[in-house]
């Protein structure tokens, strides 16, 4: 759509006009810093490839990709997900089995049988919007982890390159609600910026300055061990934006110890940036992107607006040497657009102005 747009203003009065080439040329891959792939694709163990037993895990992985869209575990309550939770593949694509291999709690590789189920996030979405549950989109904060796991009586920070099963554990469950997660290297410059101790007693100021090389919006900082009343103990401290969370979880399975860990985390998240989708809340959003300086450019600035999920609708109004002016139908509060759009790095912020109607103007500078 905007490409079609761009390209009839460029070519207007011209008697050349762009084939498909041209377009697909002009909509080439941009890397963007936080975004969620497959956000709308799930694995299900699966005991056999009976067709019963691929049900009963399409039912699942429906029930999966719903939470995960809209951000809530609630949403399984809303009577219209329950009803659409009756007859799963209304809403599948395609599936595929396939076997992954796994490490369990004792640290030994397995393989298991899994169906892997890509859902339609066109059907998903108006589903969502059908029943007024919110639209969580792609671009999501990165997730540091910081967690010390204590065993017979020793203590390590869980690191990127460990294959254990209480790292594998919270990246499945980090994935089952779209969370993309990142362990620290623990490489010499770690080690000197934070020492287990230090990571151990939880102390804020050393983490928040040991997390400043990875970039990441989101820090989870945890230590587990095993206490007297034979359950494993988590305590954690969550930061974010400048506000802290702390909270305990006990459990009697190490692999269920992710589980309510990974969900208050991403229940936080989803309440901070998904996207409402109560009509009663739509509106416009007057936009401005500077250095807009080729084709391509213009190209990229529509199609890169379309994908976030508080927008529904691109409009340009105008063009003025490197100045796009674009008006955005949007769903949901314009502030959760601009905190989604923070995430990325594609373009930077500038002070708002104010347009000739008195509406506010968001500005932002295109980063090549």
């Amino acid at each position: 759509m905007f490409c079609r747009y761009v390209l009839d203003r460029l070519y207007r009065g011209s008697d050349k006009k762009p084939g498909l080439f041209l377009c697909l040329a002009l909509i080439v891959d941009v890397a963007f810093a936080v975004q969620v792939p497959d956000l709308y694709t799930v694995e299900i163990p699966i005991e056999s490839q009976q067709t019963e037993q691929r049900l009963l895990a399409a039912k699942k992985g429906l029930g999966d990709v719903i939470v995960r869209v809209s951000g809530s575990r609630n949403a399984l309550s809303n009577e219209r997900i329950s009803q659409a939770l009756g007859d799963p593949d209304n809403f599948l694509k395609q599936f595929n089995f396939l076997t992954r291999k796994r490490v369990d709690q004792e640290g030994s590789e397995i393989e298991v049988q899994m169906v892997r189920l890509n859902f339609d996030p066109a059907l998903i979405n108006n589903l969502l919007r059908q029943s007024g549950l919110p639209i969580w989109g792609v671009n999501r904060p990165n997730l540091l982890l910081w967690l010390v796991q204590e065993q017979d009586g020793n203590r390590s920070i869980i690191s990127a390159g460990d294959d254990s099963g209480l790292k594998q554990a919270i990246e499945d469950q980090a994935s089952v609600r779209g969370l993309p997660t990142l362990f620290p290297l623990m490489d010499l410059e770690d080690n000197v910026a934070l020492s287990t101790t230090d990571a151990w007693g939880l102390f804020q100021e050393r983490l928040e300055q040991a997390s400043r090389r990875y970039n990441s919006e989101a820090i989870l900082a945890g230590k587990v061990y095993f206490n007297e009343q034979a359950e494993w103990t988590g305590r954690w401290l969550f930061i974010f934006r400048g506000e802290t969370l702390s909270f305990n979880v006990h459990t009697k399975r190490l692999e269920d110890f992710p589980v309510d860990t990974i969900n208050r985390v991403a229940d936080y998240l989803a309440s901070y940036y998904a996207v409402s989708t109560d009509a009663q809340q739509k509106g416009t959003v007057n936009l401005l992107i500077k250095g807009i300086r080729s084709t391509q450019d213009y190209a990229l600035a529509g199609t890169y607006m379309e994908k976030f999920a508080a927008v529904r609708d691109v409009f340009v109004t105008r063009v003025e040497g490197d100045l796009l002016y674009m008006d955005l139908v949007t769903e949901g509060q314009p502030g959760k657009l601009k905190e989604a759009i923070a995430l990325d790095n594609k373009l930077v912020p500038e002070p708002p102005l104010l347009g000739e109607d008195g509406r506010e103007i968001l500005v932002f500078r295109w980063r090549p």
